[in-house]
C-alpha cells in the first residue's frame, strides 16, 4: 500500500526476444503477469489503468520521436546507428492520431546526446539496397543486426545547429 501512489504505473509483462536480449523470459512458463513501478507522489486513486505497453524506462538519455511514412522492418529494440555504431535504441512505436505515418521513439545513450542536433537527418537503415549505374552494380549492406531487426541511421549535416533537446 505505501508504494501507491498517483505516479504508479502497471503493465502486463509478456516474453519479447530480439538481439538486445530476452526480456520477460519467465512469462513462457508462467504466462503473463502485472507489473507494477511503485510511484512517489501523490495520493493512491482507488482505480488505476494498466499501460499498453512497458514505458519508456526512467533510464538517463536523449529522448527523441521520428515520423515516418512506414515502419518496415523497425521494432521496439531496432538500433540506432551512427557510422554503424549503435548508441541507442528504438523504444516505442506508435501510429501518428491522424493515422498517415508512424511515431519511433528512440533512447539515444547519455555519451551520444551531443550528437543529436536540430539540423540532424534520421533514415530507414534496414537491409540492404542495390544500385545499378554507368559504372556497374553497387551494393550496400549496413549491419547484420539492422539487417535481421531494423535500424535507424543518422548523421548531422554543417551547420549543425544546437543539441537537440529530449521530446
Amino acid at each position: 500500500r505505501t508504494l501507491l501512489h498517483a505516479d504508479a504505473r502497471f503493465w502486463i509483462e509478456r516474453p519479447e526476444i530480439s538481439l538486445q536480449g530476452i526480456r520477460g523470459l519467465g512469462t513462457l512458463a508462467s504466462g503473463p503477469f502485472i507489473v507494477c513501478q511503485p510511484g512517489q507522489k501523490g495520493a493512491a486513486p482507488r482505480r488505476f489503468e494498466a499501460l499498453a505497453r512497458p514505458p519508456v524506462a526512467d533510464e538517463p538519455g536523449l529522448i527523441v520521436q521520428l515520423r515516418a511514412p512506414r515502419l518496415k522492418a523497425l521494432r521496439r529494440g531496432s538500433p540506432i546507428l551512427f557510422r554503424d555504431l549503435p548508441i541507442g535504441q528504438v523504444v516505442d512505436l506508435q501510429l501518428s492520431t491522424d493515422a498517415r505515418s508512424a511515431i519511433v521513439t528512440a533512447r539515444i545513450e547519455p555519451r551520444f546526446a551531443t550528437l543529436v542536433r536540430e539540423r540532424s537527418r534520421f533514415w530507414n537503415a534496414s537491409g540492404f539496397s542495390l544500385d545499378l549505374g554507368i559504372t556497374g552494380l553497387s551494393t550496400q549492406v549496413e549491419s547484420v543486426e539492422s539487417v535481421l531487426v531494423g535500424g535507424i541511421g543518422f548523421a548531422t549535416p554543417d551547420p549543425p545547429g544546437a543539441q537537440a533537446e529530449s521530446g
